[in-house]
């Protein structure tokens, strides 16, 4: 579930090579967000993928190409429902950012408060684990972890239990004192919501977020398998280079806070908008969540929950068998998102949505 944002060397070269600079009218942009993506199913071992452009002043871009499952030899289809993974994140934000309107709790507020046993909780703020800079290691980096989910993969997995895992390695280095994407400052703030709340993350999401914006195909799963239909199914690429099928091969508790969410294309539209405009929040709260740090050896920076890179803000996502980015430009309220069914290190959405990003706004900074 973290930012990563590269593509595999053939491909990138092809997309480099279509630059904004080739293109002259909205015939050719369609025609080379086409050929960008059908390089990358022709390169790469990519089943599916969905793309949406929506940029004022260009016609719609919303597409679904490949197999949505490669056994039935489904097609994708814009209506399918995937695993957003830590776009998640932008939720539980959003959440957060509202407790903060009403007075519940302060950005500033040492965890100490809502944790007093937690190591150096009284130097670590709310802000710190929203911005990744609480230096607090990652539960899903630890070994037992990931032997954990590779050996037990249906695993009920409790918030305590990650919090158990983190303090069982050392901290990334101290509080406020650089950037680490740290999967577990977002279990303590999913936590913090319902300490103050007294409500389950699940429900003050619902309530606050999917209800008053109509978000229907939207869900926060916090245990299971399943995904509602229709859902495209999710691969990975395994030791011998065959594709298998990890939609509901694990209990999806082990994300929860961090990246548990599942949605489609229409509802992430109308979530990057909201979240772009900072709809469900006060401007105060807005600008709060857009204060970016650094992130090193990366064009992103990080903000509450959120990142921005090339004038557009939004997130990532990630888990085994789906990889997916939203993000909305605020000056030229654009929103790109692309959505794949597998997860590979060697191909990322993030690095098509830059080349999409550059080609419509090539002055973006």
């Amino acid at each position: 579930m973290k930012t990563r944002l590269h593509l595999q060397n053939a491909v990138i070269a092809i997309l480099l090579f279509l630059s904004s600079s080739h293109l002259k009218s909205d015939d050719d942009y369609a025609k080379s967000i086409d050929h960008w993506c059908d390089s990358i199913l022709a390169n790469t071992k990519l089943p599916g993928m969905l793309i949406g452009v929506w940029a004022p002043g260009k016609t719609e871009y919303v597409k679904a190409k490949g197999k949505s499952d490669i056994n039935k030899r489904t097609e994708m289809n814009l209506d399918d429902k995937f695993r957003i993974g830590s776009v998640t994140k932008t939720f539980v934000v959003t959440v957060l950012l509202q407790l903060v309107d009403e007075g519940k709790l302060q950005l500033d507020d040492p965890i100490n408060k809502y944790f007093p046993d937690f190591p150096n909780g009284s130097n670590i703020t709310v802000r710190m684990l929203a911005n990744m800079s609480s230096g607090i290691f990652s539960y899903s980096e630890t070994a037992a972890f990931e032997d954990s989910l590779t050996n037990n993969p249906f695993k009920q997995w409790t918030p305590k239990e990650f919090i158990e895992l983190s303090l069982s390695e050392k901290p990334n280095f101290e509080p406020g004192k650089g950037f680490h994407y740290s999967n577990t400052n977002f279990i303590l703030i999913g936590m913090i919501i319902e300490k103050i709340t007294g409500n389950s993350l699940k429900s003050e999401i619902e309530n606050r977020i999917l209800k008053p914006l109509n978000l229907k195909n939207t869900s926060f799963p916090d245990y299971g398998a399943a995904l509602p239909e229709p859902y495209s199914h999710g691969f990975m690429i395994d030791s011998t280079g065959k594709l298998t099928d990890y939609t509901e091969g694990y209990d999806i508790s082990w994300a929860w806070a961090a990246g548990a969410m599942i949605s489609d294309m229409a509802d992430m539209k109308t979530w990057a908008e909201a979240l772009g405009t900072g709809k469900m929040i006060s401007a105060e709260s807005q600008k709060e969540r857009l204060k970016w740090v650094e992130v090193a050896g990366s064009p992103a920076k990080y903000g509450l929950g959120i990142f921005t890179v090339q004038g557009f803000m939004g997130h990532d996502g990630g888990l085994p068998g789906y990889t997916n980015i939203t993000m909305y430009d605020p000056v030229h309220k654009a929103v790109i998102i692309v959505f794949y069914n597998t997860q590979d290190e060697k191909i990322k959405p993030g690095s098509l949505m830059r080349v999409i990003a550059e080609m419509l706004y090539p002055d973006n900074k």
